[in-house]
């Protein structure tokens, strides 16, 4: 199934509160266990038409504020008094006539139960609400107070987040290099303060390679066109072997139609494979010749990989026979 960009996504409601399970009884096994559910779930939705039937019930993109309201209304409002009291209600308690103490056990010996009410207890001024200024200025004069100062510009500002857009700090940042390690890989360590750079490190900075590409790092163009493509396909092998192996997540329903960028980098992809076969082929024929085989076998020690100069020109020549490709494209699709 073909969705529209930026379809489907998901909406949160400004006034969702989770399921709850409440224990009434503590830790006893007998305890009867109520609660609530979900209040406003978060929903996705699957097309324009579904988003604004969503957003006529109050849901939102996540991240986005409510509509900014044209006035706020200050009535009706509740006022306090500084000496309030909350009331309590009347109450069974219990207590031991006639007994005597035993000091060894530290228990009553004979007498008996007797329980008695405790009576409830008034509220002492009550919370009062007011409809407008009159009845506002009346009760003060009784002593009774807002709960803080009216300020329509604050409540709009707690209300909405600031409209700015949010800018990322360029520093501090990783830096590859330019030191090696035993194994002839790039160091990577973290850099503060950019005028401390020393030369070698600002010539280092302006190479594109190696980075990082989500918890990966490629070191030309070649390997992060393999690991987005392998991403893009869902190719487990290939990430696996490009990076950590983690395992990947299956996916709960079908992916969106691939754009012409995507299909571009799929055709590619393919070709890549279709050249990895043909070596196999000619490393079967080598060694049924009795050459040595190309690539050696699992069990033997490999060998050291290229060097860096044949890298950076394997990953030009795959960057310009992306370009070309890209461009046939473009013509295609113009024409």
């Amino acid at each position: 199934m073909k969705y529209e960009d930026g379809f489907p996504k998901t909406m949160v409601h400004p006034a969702y509160m989770p399921a709850m399970v409440v224990d009434t009884y503590g830790t006893d096994r007998s305890a009867n266990y109520v609660g609530r559910p979900d209040r406003f779930p978060p929903v996705t939705v699957m097309t324009p038409e579904h988003e604004e039937d969503m957003r006529a019930r109050g849901y939102l993109n996540p991240g986005e504020s409510p509509a900014r309201q044209a006035s706020a209304a200050e009535y009706p409002k509740m006022l306090a008094h500084p000496q309030h009291v909350d009331g309590t209600p009347p109450r069974t308690d219990g207590r031991i006539v006639g007994g005597v103490l035993d000091p060894a056990s530290g228990q009553m010996i004979g007498g008996h139960l007797e329980t008695f009410t405790v009576p409830a207890m008034p509220e002492k001024y009550p919370h009062v609400t007011v409809e407008n200024a009159e009845q506002e200025a009346g009760w003060a004069e009784k002593g009774y107070l807002p709960n803080g100062r009216w300020d329509e510009i604050a409540l709009d500002r707690a209300q909405h987040a600031p409209e700015v857009a949010y800018e990322p700090d360029a520093w501090p940042r990783m830096i590859y290099g330019p030191e090696r390690d035993a194994k002839g890989e790039l160091v990577a360590h973290l850099v503060h303060d950019p005028d401390a750079l020393t030369e070698a490190e600002k010539r280092q900075l302006e190479r594109e390679y190696p980075k990082m590409i989500g918890d990966r790092v490629v070191k030309s163009a070649a390997e992060e066109y393999v690991l987005r493509s392998a991403a893009a396909n869902g190719d487990e092998v290939l990430l696996g072997g490009a990076g950590s192996g983690a395992p990947q997540a299956p996916t709960k329903e079908a992916a969106p139609g691939p754009s012409a960028e995507l299909s571009l980098m799929q055709d590619m992809l393919g070709e890549m494979r279709g050249m990895l076969g043909e070596m196999r082929e000619i490393q079967n024929e080598r060694v049924a010749l009795g050459y040595s085989p190309l690539i050696p076998p699992s069990g033997e020690k490999k060998r050291k990989g290229m060097s860096a100069e044949r890298r950076e020109e394997m990953s030009r020549r795959m960057t310009e026979r992306w370009a070309r490709k890209r461009a046939e494209r473009e013509a295609q699709t113009d024409a």
